[in-house]
């Protein structure tokens, strides 16, 4: 299924090059964390809370060297390039049918294994860890919400105030992938407490914030969970709504910005596909 896996400047692949792949393990769900509770005085058990959690991959081969001096030269590439220094990763994996996925990940335990008397090959053994449990794509997909005529009004509002009875500014933003996607969001004003609707979830988030130009954006970024003025200045407590349940599904998802009050205001919605496993 796996063709290739690249991590910093090493690439693992199941046909050709000095590291071939063997084995992988942690490519199809991730780790789950599933509460069941045996029922005192009855037959059965009761199902409590249930997540998903961290993905741990394992990820065995074999290093092709040509002589000793280059299979020390591979083994110290491999040390390198899965080093903890930096942190997190982008782990990039092409599978057999042409799909091309992205995951973040650090390194748990790398073991490299030199049998004597072998000197131009060895096993390895590496073991990683994700924690965002889903693949993403590696294509950037974006759409632009218009304000929903007929909700709002213009910067400065009057009061009282006379709302309107529609809208037309749905967007369909498609996630081609099978796991629920988490999309960047960002609010451009004049704009006054807009709030960003999935119809197809039934899921919104509102933010209690004033924009008075349109060089001031909202920043809600729904997979790191946070929301920021100018992408800088925390504005998470102006928050009301699904922050935390806010994604795409798979397939088409119904999208509408709507405000108090309005002029020219617009959002972006960013996300990749998202996939639950390869």
């Amino acid at each position: 299924m796996i063709q290739s896996i690249t991590i910093s400047d090493l690439t693992l692949s199941d046909s050709s090059g000095k590291f071939l792949l063997h084995d992988n393990r942690g490519f199809d769900v991730s780790d789950l964390r599933i509460d069941i509770q045996n029922l005192g005085n009855m037959d059965g058990a009761r199902l409590g809370n249930y997540f998903e959690g961290k993905r741990t991959f394992t990820i065995e081969g074999q290093i092709n060297a040509s002589s000793e001096a280059d299979l020390e030269t591979q083994r110290r590439l491999m040390q390198g390039a899965l080093s903890i220094d930096e942190g997190l990763k982008t782990m990039t994996v092409v599978t057999r049918g042409g799909l091309t996925v992205t995951i973040d990940v650090i390194l748990t335990s790398l073991q490299l294994d030199h049998d004597k008397g072998e000197n131009t090959w060895g096993e390895f053994q590496i073991q990683l860890v994700a924690p965002n449990f889903y693949f993403d794509g590696n294509v950037l997909n974006s759409e632009t919400l218009t304000i929903n005529a007929g909700e709002g009004g213009a910067i400065p509002a009057e009061i009282p105030f006379s709302f309107g009875s529609g809208g037309s500014g749905n967007v369909t933003a498609t996630n081609a992938g099978n796991g629920k996607a988490r999309p960047l969001i960002k609010i451009y004003g004049p704009i006054q407490d807009p709030t960003v609707q999935n119809a197809t979830t039934e899921k919104s988030i509102s933010v209690t914030y004033t924009l008075n130009s349109a060089e001031d954006f909202i920043e809600i970024d729904t997979r790191n969970q946070t929301v920021k003025l100018n992408g800088v200045s925390d504005i998470i407590s102006n928050v009301t709504g699904d922050l935390e349940d806010f994604y795409l599904l798979p397939g088409d998802n119904v999208l509408k910005l709507v405000a108090v009050a309005f002029t020219e205001a617009e959002a972006t919605v960013e996300w990749y596909d998202s996939y639950i496993g390869l």
